[in-house]
């Protein structure tokens, strides 16, 4: 009776130890995996659009700008380069490790200093001056490269998203499959004691 008793007492401690380690690494995971997504990719994804929101304003402005003379009109155009410039800070730290990502918001922030460089300054200026403005159909080529690479940001964030969530989901439920193997050999173990009790004592 007491082999039988230390062989269940035993076989039990093992259970506990063991699904105990596994379920605390399965929970590990799960917070790492769901930490990511909320803490670094859902952020990232909010500052591309408010990167992207800070490019149109600045072409809202210069067209605006260019059709009525009006200074005021300016205001997007130079609300738009300060909160291109906050975005970019907050996304290249969001997901820093990211080689990708950083790769995607240089490639925006180039397309759209090509733009400001060669469209936007020159045509602020000619209507300062009374001069020809540039080519509005070369201003249109440039800035449809910056909506290009905006594009190809947002569609690499949505990847990101879409791996990040598929992983939190594999990991809970990993984790759900071990919480109730633990249950289940709870009850076993506690069905096995049960019964050694009755066959070698209370019988």
């Amino acid at each position: 009776m007491r082999a039988w008793l230390i062989t269940v007492l035993v076989v039990l401690a093992l259970t506990v130890v063991g699904t105990g380690a596994l379920g605390a690494a399965l929970l590990s995971r799960t917070t790492t995996a769901g930490n990511r997504l909320v803490d670094e990719i859902l952020p990232a994804q909010r500052d591309a659009l408010r990167l992207e929101t800070a490019v149109l304003d600045q072409e809202t402005g210069v067209r605006g700008y260019l059709l009525a003379h009006e200074p005021a009109l300016l205001e997007p155009y130079e609300r738009g380069r300060a909160d291109e410039t906050e975005a970019a800070r907050r996304l290249a730290t969001v997901l820093a490790d990211d080689e990708g990502v950083r790769e995607d918001l240089a490639a925006v922030q180039r397309a759209a200093r090509t733009w400001r460089e060669e469209f936007a300054a020159p045509a602020i200026t000619s209507v300062e001056n009374g001069t020809t403005p540039p080519s509005a159909q070369a201003g249109k080529d440039r800035f449809d490269e910056v909506r290009r690479r905006v594009a190809a940001q947002q569609a690499r964030l949505d990847r990101l998203q879409d791996d990040a969530r598929s992983t939190f989901g594999a990991a809970r439920t990993q984790r759900d499959r071990v919480l109730l193997a633990i249950v289940v050999a709870f009850l076993l173990a506690g069905v096995a004691l049960a019964v050694l009790l009755d066959v070698g004592v209370l019988r």
